[in-house]
């Protein structure tokens, strides 16, 4: 049986929208949009699964379906992560980032994770990103 993962928006401001995560009918998580279409890229943020549906997939499986149903639209999904959250390490380790030492952090110490990236498409030159904000040099 197909796990079915869907996302109901809760409410938009700016440029951002924010997200509940839904296994069939029951909430399972929350997560936020950032989007930036004068560059066509998609920041996440504030991503997290309810502790009872922990580390059984559906955060992996949520990435991966947000990841096959925007990469036509963004060229740039990402998404930054805390260097202690071992779970969200772990979590993107499982859909093919590795982390090194070498890394880019942001001001908070956060790993910046590049989840998809249209390489034909993404010049370099956009990939510098401060705080929440992806700057355009």
């Amino acid at each position: 049986m197909k796990t079915l993962i869907s996302l109901v928006s809760l409410y938009k401001e700016d440029n951002s929208e924010y997200f509940d995560i839904y296994l069939g009918e029951k909430p399972i998580g929350k997560i936020t949009f950032t989007y930036y279409d004068d560059i066509k890229a998609l920041g996440l943020s504030n991503f997290e699964i309810v502790k009872e549906k922990r580390n059984q997939g559906f955060g992996t499986k949520t990435i991966l379906h947000i990841i096959n149903n925007y990469k036509n639209k963004y060229n740039l999904i990402y998404c930054y992560v805390d260097r202690n959250n071992t779970g969200a390490i772990k979590l993107y380790n499982r859909i093919g980032h590795v982390f090194t030492d070498k890394d880019k952090t942001n001001e908070y110490g956060e790993y910046y994770v590049e989840l998809y990236k249209n390489k034909e498409k993404v010049e370099e030159q956009f990939i510098c990103l401060h705080g929440n904000r992806l700057l355009r040099f």
